[in-house]
């Protein structure tokens, strides 16, 4: 079945198997797949914004065209799934199984990345926000990296939700990755150190 060029607002998909569907330029605006597997589908320029994608079956698909923005996609299986050059913008993927997917180069700025292992998935060139930094650092066992002005940024964040806390500290993160990785220490250790 094609889903091509069409549009879907406030639609319920619950529980769905789509199998070599095409979703080229498709739009899904707060509507819930909840449950739904996918299996040999195409989703060149897919657009979702909004809705619930909670326990879907993504498991070695190609998104690398697809952008996703505030979607509610916990307990997801993206496993294998590749999306470089994606964008996944504000999006829950809590619980999320992300083993071996391939996010580089994808903007995954104020999503709850927790879920993803740096050693197991792919994150050269992703932008992601200082909060997602600290939360990559300490995934990657780096606690002197986190010390100083970053353990700020997270002490911050904490408090706030996790909307806040990004549109709060938006800038590419992967700058302060680069920062962290040089040396292993905060920014102002290292400014101590001259």
């Amino acid at each position: 079945m094609r889903f091509n060029a069409s549009s879907h607002t406030d639609a319920a998909f619950l529980s769905c198997t789509f199998v070599r569907c095409g979703f080229f330029d498709a739009e899904f605006s707060g509507c819930k797949l909840v449950g739904s597997q996918f299996d040999s589908c195409t989703y060149d320029l897919l657009k979702v914004d909004g809705g619930d994608w909670s326990f879907t079956g993504l498991q070695g698909a190609d998104l690398s065209r697809a952008a996703f923005k505030d979607v509610r996609m916990r307990e997801a299986d993206l496993a294998g799934a590749r999306c470089a050059g994606a964008s996944f913008r504000g999006v829950d993927l809590a619980g999320s199984s992300l083993r071996g997917a391939d996010f580089s180069g994808c903007d995954l700025r104020g999503s709850d990345i927790s879920g993803i292992d740096p050693f197991t998935a792919e994150l050269a060139r992703a932008v992601i926000d200082p909060f997602q930094a600290v939360v990559l650092a300490r995934a990657l066992g780096l606690p002197s990296a986190i010390r100083g002005h970053w353990g700020r940024v997270m002490a911050q964040s904490e408090r706030r939700p996790l909307q806040d806390a990004a549109a709060s500290h938006v800038t590419p993160g992967y700058q302060a990755c680069k920062c962290i990785r040089r040396t292993g220490s905060s920014p102002s250790r290292r400014a101590s150190r001259g």
